[in-house]
Parts: C-alpha cells; sequence; structure tokens
C-alpha cells in the first residue's frame, strides 16, 4: 500500500526485504528519502540508518522510521537519531506523504 501511495504521488519505489539489501539499493541508488522499518530482520532500521548515515552521501539522505512502538523513548535510541521523522503504523496515506514533503521539499 506504502509503494502504491508513493507511486500515485510521482515518486520512483525500490523495496528491499531487510536491511542488508536496503543497504545494497541506497548504493546503488542514493535515494534521496529511505522508508526505514525500525523491525527489520537480521539488521534492525536503527542499524541501517546509522550505516546510511555513515556512507558518503548519508548526510544528503532524508531517513523515515516507520515503527510499530509508540512510546517516545521508541524514537530515541541513544544520543543524536539518525531519522528525520518517525511515523507509527499502520500508517495514514496522508501523513506518509505531507512527512515526505516537510522533510524533502525539494525531492524530484
Amino acid at each position: 500500500m506504502l509503494r502504491l501511495t508513493l507511486e500515485l504521488a510521482g515518486d520512483e519505489v525500490e523495496v528491499a526485504e531487510d536491511g542488508h539489501r536496503a543497504l545494497d539499493l541506497a548504493e546503488s541508488g542514493w535515494p534521496e528519502v529511505v522508508l526505514i522499518d525500525t523491525g527489520l530482520p537480521g539488521m534492525d532500521g536503527y542499524e541501517v540508518a546509522r550505516r546510511l548515515r555513515a556512507s558518503s552521501r548519508g548526510p544528503e539522505m532524508h531517513l523515515l522510521a516507520l515503527t510499530g512502538f509508540g512510546q517516545p523513548r521508541d524514537y530515541q535510541r541513544g544520543p543524536g537519531s539518525d531519522f528525520d521523522a518517525y511515523l507509527m503504523k499502520p500508517v495514514d496515506p496522508e501523513e506518509l506523504v505531507r512527512t515526505i514533503g516537510t522533510v524533502a521539499p525539494t525531492r524530484g
């Protein structure tokens, strides 16, 4: 559903099933916005975000966390969060598009 929402909004979308694939995709395409589920299998989304931020293009990317955890402590895993915004699952499609427009207003 999120993929379709973004494609209808005019965005190009690629999907990775796990953290390692997400890092591979990011390195090959250097996306402007990355939606990361914090509960990914194998390598959690926090580690994916940390690695993306440490990459050569990491500071240019806009990282959005998708989380099923709603407590404020879940949004802050140590000093200096690597995410630009957090979205609670299930994500409202309009909120997703609005949030991306806020963190990356000049994308495209």
